[in-house]
């Protein structure tokens, strides 16, 4: 497996698969193409049962004729030509049919047509034989009710149509036979509750029935995938075997080569414990990150506009001002922690390292001692890469971070920064592990530290891994750099020695887009509204505060909720009275993904931007998709807030007016 093939690995999302079975509630029926798949599969199951259900029915109406003679000796003729002239002849023509191919198209209708005989024909002894012994047959009727709705196994549709037939046709019967009032009343009570017990069981049983089979087509889907997959990599494997096989008979003359190829399988393998171990600890990071911003929201909030609110007092302004610093550190340690679980994604662009290099270098040099010795040398012109500033600079921070403490322990040394242009092909690739060819702007660090061992070297990626005493480090700034390197493409790998140093090499793939500077000074006054109405809803009640409280002092109307439901319920009411929708996504009941479709489908141009602790639900394709305008990312600045809502209001204003 390449390089390539772990970062795809790494970079995979999973989809959450959906269950939803869509199915009519009333005819209990399917789309057509799984409808068809159904019911060949139901008739694959029942046909056998089937067959013994015809056979039992005829069974049982022919031992009923035993109390035909008995009850009713003078016309035992005329009601066994019924029952042994009619029915079964009926019941086991169906039966013989059922062996042949097209029984499969009109199975249920052959049933159904079998139970409309038996009943038709109860239906007639009962007008044929005399009182009282006509009423005896009743009896026979929910036999035939429940033949129908269970031992059959017809639809629930045509088993109700069926069982309703028979109940109206014993209606029309029984009128004509002059059956007593009370008999009458009494045995419409039986048959029509054994209907209505019948319908309920039918529909139980073959709502069951649609409900395994449907599970189980997504037990087959979901296997063929499994499958799928692991024939997939069964075939890596064995093509990975194939060439390590051809390799080692190459390199069977030569001992140094094939100690390398030794050393590129633990690298391979290394490579991907470590891509197994960020995709386990993302999920994690995922949820972390969603409730942390969330409590960080109001913090940002209410501090900023107490800012604002106490310009006149220096002294409170600096309390307030190292309470917000606080904040802005823990809004740091929440994307350090997902941009190395992969997850925080910041917006990348064309840009030239050079001046983040320098940028970065001027802070370091103010933090590090003068006894270590920090030496650059940069090239003044490259390349631009596709990357995040911010995370760039956090990059060459926590690498050079590093090499100090390194030093540190050694009391002097030097950290060696170099930044140049790569060009990897055939003639140095071998210098690269796993690595495509192109042009690269690489960076080294390079200390005189302590070194490491090869175990050590091995887990330096890995969260939360330390050397360093309790209290002077985390673990986790190798692993941010790590996962910011493989999130823009590049690659990092390390050389170091114990007691020698340690240099770390990052490779960044180089781009021809231009760069731009997009560098603007905007004051807030520009972003304030003029009292537009806004629809806010989360259902957090400290982050609706802290919104309510920034929207109005930007100078907007906020109409506020913590129920989702309730503000859909809301806007019906007065769709056009609203100028902007700012919704959190992960609510209860209904998120906000769902409310902006419902709500967009009611008035299509309404500008909708929902907020997150968290967005990797949020793809750039569902939210274009959907009509949503933007993402917020708690926690959010207010300049940042004024600037998104301002923008969008503005947009659909002008759209209005050109219209």
């Amino acid at each position: 497996m390449n390089n390539g093939a772990i970062e795809k690995c790494t970079n995979h999302k999973v989809k959450k698969p959906d269950f939803t079975m869509n199915i009519n509630i009333i005819t209990l029926s399917f789309e057509p193409e799984l409808e068809s798949q159904f019911r060949k599969d139901h008739y694959d199951k029942t046909i056998y049962q089937m067959r013994i259900s015809l056979v039992l029915a005829i069974v049982f109406y022919s031992l009923f004729g035993i109390l035909d003679a008995r009850l009713i000796p003078d016309q035992k003729e005329t009601i066994w030509a019924i029952r042994f002239g009619f029915f079964c002849p009926t019941a086991l023509l169906v039966f013989v049919f059922s062996f042949f191919k097209r029984f499969f198209h009109s199975m249920h209708y052959w049933m159904a047509l079998v139970e409309i005989v038996g009943g038709l024909g109860i239906i007639c002894m009962t007008v044929i034989a005399p009182p009282p012994a006509n009423y005896t047959y009743y009896a026979g009727l929910i036999l035939v009710l429940f033949f129908g709705f269970t031992i059959f196994r017809l639809r629930f549709v045509l088993a109700s149509i069926t069982g309703w037939l028979i109940v109206v046709l014993y209606q029309i019967a029984a009128i004509n036979a002059d059956t007593p009032m009370i008999m009458f009343i009494n045995n419409n009570f039986f048959f029509v509750g054994a209907n209505f017990l019948g319908m309920y069981a039918c529909y139980s049983r073959e709502m069951n029935e649609r409900t395994n089979f449907y599970l189980g087509r997504l037990l087959d889907i979901e296997t063929e995938k499994v499958n799928a997959a692991n024939r997939e990599l069964e075939n890596r494997v064995k093509e990975r075997t194939v060439q390590l096989e051809k390799s080692n008979i190459d390199l069977l003359n030569e001992i140094e080569a094939h100690k390398q190829a030794e050393k590129e399988k633990k690298l391979l393998e290394s490579e991907l414990r470590q891509a197994q171990k960020m995709q386990a600890i993302g999920t994690l990071a995922g949820g972390i990150a969603h409730d942390f911003n969330n409590i960080l929201f109001p913090i940002f909030a209410y501090v900023q506009m107490a800012i604002n609110e106490t310009s006149n007092d220096p002294k409170i302004q600096r309390y307030l001002m190292r309470v917000m610093g606080s904040a802005e550190r823990a809004k740091d340690l929440v994307q350090q922690i997902l941009m190395f679980a992969r997850k925080g994604d910041q917006e990348k662009k064309p840009l030239y390292i050079q001046h983040i290099t320098k940028e970065a270098l001027k802070l370091l040099r103010a933090s590090i001692p003068t006894n270590i010795e920090i030496k650059q040398h940069i090239a003044k012109r490259s390349d631009p890469i596709l990357g995040s500033p911010i995370q760039l600079h956090q990059v060459i921070m926590n690498l050079c971070t590093n090499a100090y403490h390194a030093i540190r322990e050694k009391e002097t040394g030097c950290i060696d920064i170099r930044l140049f242009e790569q060009i990897i092909d055939q003639s140095n690739i071998s210098q690269f592990p796993n690595i495509r060819d192109g042009k690269y702007i690489c960076m080294t660090v390079k200390d005189t530290g302590v070194g490491m061992d090869d175990v050590t070297r091995q887990q330096i990626f890995d969260p939360f891994f330390t050397t360093k005493e309790p209290g002077e480090g985390t673990g986790m700034g190798l692993s941010v750099v790590h996962g910011i390197v493989i999130d823009h493409g590049g690659y990092i790998y390390v050389q170091s020695d114990k007691n020698v140093g340690t240099e770390f090499h990052v490779l960044f793939p180089s781009i021809d887009s231009p760069v731009v500077n997009d560098k603007q000074e905007i004051s807030l006054e520009s972003f304030r509204g003029n009292g537009e109405h806004i629809l806010l809803v989360d259902d957090e009640l400290d982050v609706v505060k802290a919104l309510e409280h920034m929207l109005k002092k930007l100078g907007y109307k906020v109409t506020s909720q913590l129920s989702s439901t309730k503000t859909l319920e809301i806007f019906n009411q007065n769709p056009d009275c609203f100028d902007l929708l700012l919704t959190d996504q992960s609510m209860p009941l209904m998120t906000g993904l769902v409310l902006s479709k419902k709500i967009l489908d009611i008035r299509p141009n309404l500008p909708v931007i929902v907020s997150s602790g968290y967005s990797n639900q949020l793809t750039q394709e569902i939210i274009e998709g959907t009509g949503i305008k933007d993402i917020i990312l708690k926690p959010v600045t207010l300049r940042e807030l004024g600037e998104i809502i301002k923008r969008h209001i503005g947009c659909q204003k002008t759209k209005d007016n050109l219209s």
